[in-house]
């Protein structure tokens, strides 16, 4: 209750008035009072939100995305049949090596990553590849087990290439018999390290 007074040609007019509503916070508002819940966390102590979390219901963490983008050629890299692995997130790196008085040199122009939808996945990086002939290559990997990480219980592919003067795109087929993909951390001759690389496993050559 709010008493309102008001003054008009020398006469004090006195009334009631219903309290004005209380402002409606916005999640997330600076100007909230100090220590107020914030609605948007429904409930949660924390304060922060949770984590993205994809169709197939599996919380991951995107990595941080490269692409370069400097380049004069195209990297697109697609998958479709992937039903089995529906929400996880597929990520996918391009590997470039140079010679440089016997020194050899690394870089990974291209570290992209998305959710599979509807079984399928489509990757790319426009003008991010650099016409190469010291033994370029690229790799992609399914999360499976959902851990945010490349590691044994996840599917890979591999694409060991002697050089790359054009567009590279590829598109890697169903996984209903792994074709196409590998089981990573079984020691299957189909994933490897790139040629010249330091790393001692696939995960750690393409993915870290």
């Amino acid at each position: 209750m709010r008493i309102v007074v008001l003054a008009l040609g020398g006469v004090l007019l006195l009334g009631c008035g219903a309290d004005a509503p209380a402002p409606t916070r916005v999640a997330g508002d600076p100007q909230a009072p100090a220590g107020a819940a914030d609605d948007a966390t429904d409930g949660d102590s924390s304060g922060s939100a949770p984590g993205p979390v994809y169709p197939g219901g599996v919380a991951t963490q995107a990595p941080t995305d490269t692409c370069a983008g400097a380049a004069e050629l195209d990297f697109r890299v697609s998958g479709s049949g992937l039903a089995q692995w529906e929400g996880r997130r597929v990520v996918a790196a391009a590997i470039e090596s140079d010679q440089d008085r016997a020194v050899e040199r690394h870089r990974r122009p291209v570290l992209v990553s998305a959710a599979i939808t509807g079984g399928a996945f489509s990757l790319s990086c426009a003008d991010s590849l650099h016409t190469n002939y010291w033994y370029p290559s690229f790799a992609v990997f399914v999360d499976v087990d959902g851990d945010g990480r490349c590691g044994a219980g996840d599917v890979g592919h591999q694409s060991q290439r002697y050089g790359w003067d054009r567009d590279l795109t590829e598109e890697i087929q169903s996984a209903a018999d792994f074709s196409g993909w590998q089981p990573i951390g079984t020691g299957s001759a189909g994933l490897g390290i790139p040629v010249g690389s330091a790393a001692s496993t696939f995960c750690a050559a393409y993915f870290d």
